[in-house]
């Protein structure tokens, strides 16, 4: 699962051919039975998500861009030698550390 939040505007608002910045990229993943994050962006507060994740650091991450390539896809990624910080996700998430990433992901809406 992804959660993208652009700085200053929603992904729907980002107009074809714009690359923003990402004030918070959240990757959630399942590895041994546990929820884990890898994050960048320090944003923290977001109402829509679950209290666990604003718990997530995000302190000495980079900052990913979302890129609007037609009306219904976006893609989202990191550059090389970019940081994000791994937690296991729960009441008082475990912080990993941080990891050298890279990634580019294809967002296509398929219903309007």
């Amino acid at each position: 699962m992804i959660h993208v939040f652009p700085q200053e505007t929603a992904i729907q608002d980002i107009a074809v051919g714009q690359s923003v910045p990402a004030r918070r990229v959240l990757l959630r993943f399942n590895r041994a039975g546990k929820i884990h994050f890898l994050r960048m962006g320090t944003e923290s507060r977001n109402p829509g998500l679950p209290g666990y994740v604003e718990q997530l650091p995000g302190q000495g991450t980079s900052t990913a861009s979302i890129t609007r390539t037609e009306t219904s896809k976006w893609t989202i990624s990191a550059p090389p030698g970019s940081l994000a910080r791994l937690a296991v996700w729960g009441p008082e998430p475990v912080d990993l550390g941080l990891y050298r990433v890279s990634f580019e992901i294809d967002l296509d809406v398929q219903r309007p």
